[in-house]
């Protein structure tokens, strides 16, 4: 909605460029939007869809394939975007992680770096707040916003987990036998208390 009482629904594929002063829903930096005409994000399969989409769109673009770290940026692209521009009439979005890593190469003057997610994660969490509305404009002199610079690692964390979780309470379906490897004693699932599905529940 944008401030009255109509369910809001999305006009455009990609958010506003500078979304807390410019998006119509957006006023004093908070969400003005209290009800969807129709909220996909709580549809498993849409959800889903779209979180694949904006995946793939990073990873299998050329320039994410060659730099080395394509993986970090389908990751970093799915909080900040690849290329909003392509959905926006060419305006560039600089947060964007297509957008970031060619300031990046261009200011450590080099055609491509697989250490581009590390060598900017420069904001401290306790410092500047990634939750924060000024965590998508502070980058504390990389080139990522700050929300993004933790929301990777973040998610590499949450992956690792689930494989531990997965390798232990599932190991008898197909899609995680060969998790199980990582429960050996000299594995990193062995430093972890991993729950049972009886304490998850």
């Amino acid at each position: 909605m944008r401030g009255g009482s109509r369910p809001w629904s999305p006009q455009e594929l990609a958010p506003p460029r500078g979304i807390y002063r410019n998006a119509p829903y957006v006023a004093n930096n908070k969400c003005r939007i209290t009800t969807c005409a129709e909220d996909e994000r709580r549809d498993n399969r849409e959800s889903t869809r779209a979180a694949m989409e904006m995946l793939i769109e990073t990873y299998t673009h050329e320039e994410a394939q060659s730099s080395g770290s394509a993986v970090q940026m389908a990751i970093l692209g799915h909080n900040a975007g690849w290329d909003d521009s392509i959905y926006n009439g060419g305006r560039i979005k600089a947060g964007n992680i297509r957008i970031a890593y060619g300031k990046y190469l261009e200011k450590v003057g080099r055609s491509r770096d697989p250490s581009f997610y590390g060598a900017n994660i420069t904001c401290d969490p306790h410092e500047n707040d990634p939750h924060s509305a000024a965590s998508y404009s502070d980058r504390c002199g990389g080139v990522l916003p700050n929300q993004t610079q933790h929301y990777g690692y973040n998610i590499v964390a949450q992956h690792l987990l689930a494989v531990c979780y997965y390798a232990k309470n599932h190991k008898n379906q197909d899609a995680f036998s060969p998790w199980t490897t990582y429960l050996s004693s000299d594995s990193y699932c062995s430093e972890i208390n991993v729950p049972s599905r009886d304490e998850v529940q």
